[in-house]
């Protein structure tokens, strides 16, 4: 009914850089069962591109303030959110700035890796995780750069290696979870295990076989630790499960980096 569906806990989705809400459709059909589902488009990206110029400025803190300024239009008081890449960094801000309107966060690779902080090493790792998505999402990917046009999708580059994620994080005391994923060269398991440790109240947990866009790729994976996350809130069982699958995935790719070396002395 109506009425039961308004009881139940609105979530919003936050989309990453550049790519809208539309690769966040399924990951929100997956949670609609249980949840008022929300996933706008910010300023000036998919179907609100005109809200912005090209000539406009553009910023995490900007988009924070869009995300604040949508929740109050469509009336959401406060809100679980699940965020991809970029998303996270503006739902750092956001939190930072209204504590008030945050419930449970859950932040799907968290751009960016301190260690690729270079532009370029920014496209060198979008660059490589192309090759674990599915070809379907650079279609969606080419039809919002589209919209978005070259020039803000080139300062929204640059507000991302700039935006410190790791700086604002310690000062947040909202539940999150951080989810890393296996195949994920911009956000690697090692750099969100970093963040969550920054962070009070935090769980991490590794999706295997998993690329950076696990929302879009990876969905039935990625829903089910959301709905143990928001629904279960087994925080300590989640945590202890999630540092056991960190410890395997690191294993692995110590492997694989080794197999790598010895193949390139042959």
């Amino acid at each position: 009914s109506s009425e039961a569906y308004h009881q139940r806990p609105p979530v919003i989705l936050v989309h990453g850089m550049v790519v809208a809400s539309s690769y966040m459709h399924d990951l929100g059909r997956h949670l609609a069962p249980w949840f008022r589902v929300f996933i706008p488009d910010l300023p000036g990206f998919g179907r609100s591109s005109k809200a912005l110029n090209s000539n406009d400025e553009i910023s995490i803190s900007q988009l924070a303030i869009g995300l604040h300024d949508w929740m109050n239009m469509v009336g959401i008081k406060k809100a679980h959110f699940v965020s991809n890449s970029l998303g996270c960094q503006i739902l750092t801000e956001f939190t930072r700035r209204w504590p008030d309107r945050v419930d449970r966060l859950v932040l799907q690779g968290p751009s960016m890796d301190k260690s690729r902080q270079p532009v370029y090493k920014t496209f060198l790792a979008l660059a490589s995780n192309n090759q674990n998505e599915p070809a379907s999402l650079s279609f969606v990917s080419f039809r919002d750069y589209w919209r978005a046009g070259l020039r803000k999708a080139w300062k929204l580059v640059k507000e991302v290696t700039a935006y410190r994620i790791q700086d604002v994080l310690p000062n947040l005391k909202h539940p999150a979870l951080f989810l890393s994923c296996e195949f994920d060269p911009i956000a690697p398991s090692s750099w969100v295990d970093e963040l969550s440790r920054r962070k009070p109240n935090a769980v991490h947990y590794v999706l295997k076989q998993a690329g950076h866009t696990a929302n879009y790729s990876a969905t039935e994976k990625m829903s089910r630790c959301i709905l143990r996350y928001l629904l279960i809130q087994d925080d300590d069982q989640m945590r202890k499960a999630g540092r056991e699958t960190f410890h395997e995935i690191v294993a692995i790719n110590q492997t694989r980096e080794e197999a790598a070396k010895e193949r390139s002395r042959l």
